[in-house]
């Protein structure tokens, strides 16, 4: 029986995975496609917060990154398209949120482009 909802197990897409399998020139985009494909129609709750939405869409529209970068309504229709999975959720901001961002920037030492 495939479980989606509150009890599934959960996971937080970064924003790379989403634009590698988008990026048709990349060496990573065969397996990053596959696994966005099956993880959007999974039992695992995917979550796709606004800021990983946000890069998405910055970078992958962007001309300096991209030789043939996504138009915006392009790039919108992949979004709208994870957001419609039935296992796919926005994830909101806690007062738990700074403590757990600054706990992984602390102990990962996250900068630049890490």
């Amino acid at each position: 029986m495939t479980r989606i909802g509150p009890q599934a197990p959960r996971m937080l897409l970064d924003a790379n995975v989403l634009l590698y399998s988008v990026d048709r020139s990349s060496r990573h985009h065969a397996p990053c496609a596959d696994w966005v494909r099956s993880a959007f129609s999974g039992p695992r709750r995917i979550a796709l917060p606004w800021q990983t939405i946000g890069a998405f869409l910055r970078v992958a529209t962007h001309p300096r990154v991209f030789s043939r970068p996504l138009s915006s309504s392009d790039a919108w229709l992949n979004v709208a398209n994870w957001l419609m999975a039935p296992n796919c959720w926005i994830p909101e901001a806690t007062e738990r949120t700074a403590h757990v961002l600054g706990k992984l920037i602390n102990e990962l030492d996250i900068r630049g482009n890490l």
